[in-house]
């Protein structure tokens, strides 16, 4: 995948500043991901598909795009609302948004929820009062979610 508009070259001293002020440890091929990227539009549109149970547990397929990865600094800006607004839980970090302006979300390796790549979709609220957005598991981790992207149609 091809991406343009990417953000500044980043170092690892930047990344591990955002991580130690959020209390949050990016995975290894996110990491790199950034290190090589900094964030990023694809060039060509992509899809991704994934399954989840819905509430009465009938299998759903969803489908989504990934408009645009976040750099750095957009993610840090991002993930602040997102956690100031208790949308998502602070060990989900905000990696891109589709064309809808859903979120797609990493966990943190320091999570104990597991580890994963995250589907927030912004119309569709939990029961629950924290986090208030419904999340949908996507992948086990970044290099299977990149791995899941195609060119849409």
């Amino acid at each position: 995948m091809i991406l343009e508009d990417v953000g500044k070259k980043l170092n690892q001293s930047q990344i591990q500043v955002f991580e130690a002020k959020n209390n949050v440890v990016f995975p290894e091929d996110y990491r790199r991901f950034l290190l090589n990227n900094n964030g990023g539009m694809p060039q060509e549109l992509v899809q991704f598909t994934f399954q989840f149970r819905d509430k009465n547990g009938k299998q759903v397929l969803q489908g989504s795009d990934v408009h645009y990865f976040y750099d750095l600094n957009e993610l840090e800006e991002v993930y602040e609302n997102l956690t100031n607004e208790k949308l998502i839980y602070p060990i989900m970090i905000p990696i891109a948004c589709d064309s809808f302006g859903n979120q797609i979300l990493l966990l943190s390796e320091t999570s104990e929820l597991g580890k994963g790549v995250y589907f927030a979709n912004h119309e569709s609220l939990t029961t629950t009062e924290f986090p208030n957005w419904m999340v949908y598991k996507v992948s086990d981790s970044f290099s299977e979610f990149i791995d899941l992207l195609k060119p849409l149609l």
